[in-house]
C-alpha cells in the first residue's frame, strides 16, 4: 500500500473541506463592549453579541456571526464578550446570541453596554483595557454559502483510493 498517495489524498480532502465551515463570511468591523451607552441609561436595552452588531452596523442580528478572537474568518468562535450590570466584565465569553434580559437590573449582561469594568461609569476606559474585550462581527456575503466540494478534489480523492485498492489486490 502506498502511504504517500493515501496521505496526499487525505491532505487534499482536509484542505478542501476546511474552508467550508465559514464559507461566505466576511469581516465587518469590531467593537469594544464599552462602545455603547453606560448601564445608568435606563432606556438602553441589553444586547446579545449579534444584536450589538446589528445595532452598530445595520441589518438583522441573525445575519451576523461574532468572535472574540480576531478578525480572521478561521478564528471565529461564535462567542461575545459581555459586561454584567452590577458585577462588571464576565471572565469568559458567552454564546453570540446569549441574552438574559432587556433592561438594566442586577445580573443582566450586554455585549455593548459598559458597567464599571475597565473604567468607572462616567470616565473613559483605562488604557489597559482598550484592546481587551473586543468583539469581531462577520456577515454572510451571499457568495459560496453552500458547502459543495470541488469536483477536482473529489475526483483526486476517488482516484487515489481506487489506486490503493487495486494495488492492494494486485499484491495478493
Amino acid at each position: 500500500m502506498n502511504i504517500k498517495v493515501l496521505k496526499a489524498a487525505l491532505a487534499g480532502l482536509v484542505l478542501s473541506i476546511s474552508g467550508f465551515a465559514n464559507a461566505g463570511l466576511i469581516f465587518v468591523d469590531s467593537w469594544h463592549v464599552g462602545d455603547g451607552a453606560k448601564w445608568g441609561d435606563q432606556t438602553q436595552i441589553a444586547y446579545s453579541g449579534q444584536e450589538a452588531a446589528a445595532f452598530l452596523f445595520g441589518g438583522n442580528a441573525e445575519d451576523y456571526v461574532i468572535s472574540t478572537i480576531s478578525n480572521v474568518v478561521d478564528d471565529i468562535n461564535f462567542k461575545a464578550w459581555m459586561d454584567e450590570y452590577g458585577l462588571g466584565m464576565t471572565s469568559i465569553p458567552y454564546a453570540q446570541d446569549f441574552k438574559n434580559g432587556d433592561f438594566y437590573i442586577s445580573g443582566v449582561k450586554s455585549a455593548l453596554i459598559l458597567d464599571n469594568s475597565c473604567s468607572d461609569r462616567y470616565s473613559n476606559m483605562n488604557a489597559s483595557c482598550v484592546d481587551q474585550y473586543v468583539n469581531y462581527a462577520f456577515i454572510d456575503d451571499g457568495i459560496n454559502t453552500v458547502a459543495v466540494p470541488e469536483p477536482t478534489t473529489a475526483a483526486i480523492l476517488v482516484l487515489a483510493l481506487m489506486g490503493l485498492v487495486s494495488r492492494t489486490f494486485k499484491k495478493r
